[in-house]
């Protein structure tokens, strides 16, 4: 069946004891498998086989799956078009993986494009790295002296407010000894 280049599918398969089920998402897919669910008694390991990016060949036990305890694992493993990847599941009862394919990253030479840039454009992005590097630190060290300033003034107005406190306490006693004279 083709699928719609923008659209999103549903994609599980059921995986019984030692039978291996090969997947190989559409071209310009991916395959997004984020479930492993298990029915039945027992226990179930679920392992995969694929190929590295390098070509080599790999063996990996993705869950292993309990009756009553662990039953069902979320997971994010994905799959890409271009290698196929197998699932098999050892032990007793069914295990269903489910996911999703959705579009693969375009193959456009946007990779290529940033290669053709020569030193120049290096060193510009480098001096303009730079430029924002010092940017940044003289920003900092102006919020830092303001700060300082602030909490100068600050503590200037404190001693100021405790002075006044003291002259008020001073002459609310005055005023008591004025009256305890009259």
């Amino acid at each position: 069946q083709q699928l719609n280049k923008m659209s999103v599918a549903f994609w599980s398969v059921k995986l019984t004891n030692n039978k291996p089920v090969e997947v190989q998402p559409p071209e310009g897919y991916v395959l997004n498998v984020q479930n492993a669910a298990m029915v039945g008694e027992g226990s179930v390991v679920v392992k995969l086989s694929t190929t590295s990016v390098e070509g080599d060949k790999i063996d990996a036990v993705i869950c292993t799956l309990r009756s009553k305890t662990t039953d069902q694992v979320g997971m994010s493993l994905v799959f890409g078009y271009d290698v196929p990847v197998s699932f098999v599941s050892e032990g007793k009862g069914e295990v269903y993986l489910s996911g999703y394919y959705q579009p693969g990253p375009e193959d456009d030479d946007e990779e290529n494009d940033y290669d053709s840039f020569g030193e120049e454009g290096d060193e510009e992005e480098d001096s303009e790295d730079e430029d924002s590097e010092e940017d940044d630190i003289k920003s900092a060290e102006a919020a830092i002296a303001k700060l300082g300033a602030a909490r100068k003034m600050q503590a200037g107005d404190s001693e100021d407010d405790s002075e006044e406190e003291e002259d008020d306490e001073d002459d609310s006693e005055d005023d008591d000894d004025e009256e305890d004279a009259a």
